[in-house]
């Protein structure tokens, strides 16, 4: 009798357990399009948490840009004044490269704020061009430095 009720009893449990697993083609449909419009809200949050952190790196770049331009600036005025005291052959040289200079600084200063990240501009491309074109600078104040020492 034990065997007879234990085997009925498991006979049920299987057979609610089926009844239960399974699904209708309307449920299935419905828990499908569930999980769809959870991944579709998944990849909306992925893509502007993306944005998000594109423009903050874009931020920073263009806040660490703004202080070597500052500091070229700087470096502008204190060649200025060291040229002041330079005979006038020499201090007309000195002055025409640091007007160049001075005039390279202020065109990477507007180039940097008409910038405009969006899709359509390629920001890694940009970047590189920009991060060369202040190296040069760099490298171009350097070198009125070393021959005005001499």
């Amino acid at each position: 009798m034990k065997k007879t009720f234990l085997s009925l009893t498991i006979a049920g449990l299987l057979i609610g357990g089926l009844i239960i697993s399974c699904q209708s083609p309307e449920s299935k449909v419905n828990n499908a399009e569930d999980k769809v419009l959870e991944a579709e809200g998944k990849l909306d949050d992925a893509n502007i948490a993306l944005i998000q952190a594109r423009h903050d790196s874009i931020r920073l770049w263009k806040e660490e840009i703004s202080i070597r331009i500052d500091e070229n600036e700087q470096r502008i005025a204190e060649l200025k004044s060291k040229i002041s005291i330079q005979n006038k052959a020499s201090k007309v040289n000195y002055d025409q490269k640091l007007v160049e200079l001075e005039q390279k600084n202020a065109d990477m200063k507007k180039k940097l704020g008409d910038f405009v990240a969006d899709e359509k501009t390629d920001w890694q491309l940009f970047k590189a061009e920009f991060n060369r074109d202040m190296d040069e600078l760099g490298n171009a104040f350097k070198d009125l430095t070393i021959t005005n020492n001499k």
